[in-house]
């Protein structure tokens, strides 16, 4: 099936039968991902599929899994070859257990907001860890085009939080930012330099 089959798996190396129907190949999904990157719908340099597999384990890692089921869960060796060996243990509980976690941490990401239309603020700051490598130009335009006081204050705090080094390239003057103190979360604690309330937690 994965050489010269119909459909489950990738046929390789464009080795498809003549009248057969075309099915993905292993860069396919890379050639997907360009695509977005040209039309401009994302910004940051994660441009290979198999940067998410980077993501998850790093994830599972932060999720308090041991590095040896991560590496189970994305079909990489764990250990040595004499541990291949005698250890036979599929792991299938423990890797389904992960999985379903890390799929609870992509749902509200994938879905765009949680049940009551609201991006947590472990959610925002999840996302903000990875954006290593935004635009500090089209950063620039979107915050001065941006009418949310709130949301720019927010992105800003969260940006300085992860210590992005496009942030000392952004001119926070110039993105009309109001005055007084905004409250974003009911009981937190008062951030001093962008004056928006945060979980006391972070």
């Amino acid at each position: 099936m994965a050489t010269k089959g119909r459909g489950v798996l990738p046929e390789q190396f464009g080795t498809a039968q003549a009248g057969a129907p075309p099915n993905v190949c292993e860069n396919t999904l890379n050639h997907a991902l360009k695509k977005l990157f040209e039309q401009n719908v994302f910004s940051f340099d994660k441009r290979r599929v198999h940067d998410l597999r980077g993501t998850a384990r790093t994830m599972l890692g932060k999720m308090g899994f041991d590095d040896s089921l991560a590496k189970h869960c994305l079909n990489q060796q764990a250990g040595n070859r004499v541990d291949e060996i005698y250890n036979r243990h599929a792991y299938f509980e423990e890797r389904k257990a992960a999985h379903t976690k890390l799929g609870e941490w992509l749902a509200p990401i994938v879905n765009g907001s949680d049940a009551n239309g609201n991006i947590s603020f472990e959610h925002a700051d999840q996302l903000m860890q990875g954006l290593h490598n935004l635009s500090p130009r089209k950063l620039d335009a979107l915050l001065k085009a941006c009418c949310s006081i709130k949301a720019k204050r927010l992105f800003l705090w969260l940006a300085g939080r992860h210590q992005h080094a496009w942030l000392k390239h952004l001119t926070p003057e110039n993105y009309a930012l109001g005055t007084g103190k905004r409250l974003l979360a009911k009981g937190g604690k008062l951030e001093p330099i962008w004056q928006i309330t945060v979980p006391k937690e972070m």
